[in-house]
Formats: C-alpha cells, sequence, structure tokens
C-alpha cells in the first residue's frame, strides 16, 4: 500500500510547522547579519518608513545646529571685541582722570594724550573687524532659524559701534579732559546696553542649540530602536527557532 504525502495529515502538519520555524530562523539569521529588524521591505516597510522620517529630522537637525553655532561664534566674537573695548574705555577713563588734575604740567598732559589717542585709534578700528568675511558690526541684521521644531527666529539686529568712536575728543587740557570724562561715561553706558544685548542674544542661541542636540539624540534613540535589533533577544529567538 503506497502512501501520498500530499494526504498524509502527519506529514502535512509537520512540513508546515518546519516551513514555519524555517522561516522564522531564515529571517533572524538576515536580521543578525543585518543588525535591522526590517532588512528587507516584506520584513517592514511601515516601520522603515518611520525610521527613514526620523533620519531625515536627524540630519535636518544637524543642519540647524551647524547655523546655530556659526552665528553664536559671530556673537560671541561681538562679545569679546565689546568686551575688549570696555577695558579700553576704562583706561582712557583713567587718562581722562588723571589730565583734569590741576597739578599735571602741559608736557605732562601731552604724554596722557598721546596713550589717550592711541587708545582712541584701537577702538575705532574694531568696527572694520570681520566674521568669515561678514563685519562683526554689519550695518544690517542676521535672522537665525531656532531648529527644524519651530518656526521660531532670531535676528541678530545691527549694534552701532560706531556711536563709541571718540573723534576729536582729547586731554591735552583741564577742560578737554572734564569733558572727556563725561563723554566717556555716556559711551561707557552705551558699551554695557550693547553687551545686554548681544548676551541675551548669545543665550538664546546657546539654548536652542543645547535644546536641538537633546531632540537629535531622543531622534536618534528612537530611530535605533525601530530600525536595529536588540542583540540579545535576536540571539535568542535566533537559538529557539533551531531547536
Amino acid at each position: 500500500m503506497s502512501l501520498n504525502a500530499q494526504n498524509n495529515v502527519i506529514f502535512n502538519s509537520t512540513f508546515n510547522s518546519f516551513s514555519k520555524t524555517f522561516g522564522k530562523l531564515q529571517q533572524s539569521a538576515e536580521r543578525l547579519a543585518s543588525g535591522l529588524k526590517a532588512p528587507t521591505a516584506a520584513m517592514g516597510s511601515g516601520s522603515n518608513a518611520v525610521a527613514d522620517r526620523l533620519k531625515v529630522k536627524i540630519d535636518g537637525t544637524k543642519t540647524f545646529v551647524s547655523a546655530m553655532q556659526n552665528a553664536k561664534g559671530y556673537l560671541d566674537s561681538q562679545e569679546a571685541t565689546l568686551n575688549s573695548s570696555k577695558s579700553l574705555i576704562s583706561r582712557m577713563q583713567e587718562l581722562a582722570y588723571a589730565a583734569t588734575d590741576p597739578l599735571k604740567s602741559t608736557s605732562d598732559r601731552s604724554v596722557l594724550n598721546q596713550e589717550f589717542r592711541a587708545l582712541e585709534d584701537e577702538i575705532r578700528s574694531y568696527d572694520s573687524l570681520k566674521y568669515n568675511g561678514i563685519s562683526v558690526f554689519d550695518t544690517g541684521s542676521i535672522t537665525v532659524k531656532l531648529g527644524i521644531e519651530t518656526a521660531d527666529t532670531a535676528v541678530i539686529a545691527t549694534l552701532d559701534y560706531a556711536s563709541l568712536t571718540f573723534a576729536a575728543m582729547s586731554v591735552d587740557s583741564a577742560a578737554n579732559a572734564a569733558t572727556a570724562v563725561t563723554t566717556l561715561s555716556t559711551r561707557a553706558v552705551s558699551l554695557n546696553a550693547m553687551l545686554a544685548t548681544v548676551g541675551g542674544n548669545s543665550r538664546l542661541i546657546q539654548n536652542n542649540i543645547d535644546l536641538s542636540k537633546t531632540l537629535s539624540s531622543s531622534y536618534k534613540n528612537a530611530e535605533s530602536s525601530i530600525r536595529n535589533i536588540d542583540i540579545a533577544q535576536e540571539v535568542a529567538e535566533f537559538t529557539s527557532a533551531q531547536l
């Protein structure tokens, strides 16, 4: 009596079970070889599409962070220049106060005035400084987008650095020195206002850089969780499928 495998219930059941087990074993082997949960579209096109969208966000965030870091560098250049100007103005104030001393001779004031004018020239030279080819104290404004998940922008406005120059000011006489003291005090107030503006812009940019980096890290973790296998779990499933 011959047996027909097609009509053999036990054979069919065993073969179906073997086929399913072999299929799982084959998929598990593919996942282990690639490191991906869905190495082929048939194994998870939907999850791959979600992971791809997250990858786009990761790359986009990287671009925005780079742009914001560049803006932060621009602001750091402004701040460094203004702080240097602050030190120079402080020294000019010392010279101006010294020149008001009624016991200073004309020769003494001449020496003081020489340094005073040299410091003025140095301050004036800062107005032409550039950052990556762009004036540190540009005549326009720079708009920076604050990340991929927001439409908000930061506008880095013009700083009127020219208002800190001291044309025709000197300390070659007690009267001129007294005028210089008053003018320098006004300039110092303007300088501090500029530093406050730069500091506010810098904090805003840095906070959004930090936020974007945190978001990027979250995107990377989510993408990895969707796209990549858990090695320990996959090895356990692969081993189980062989038993």
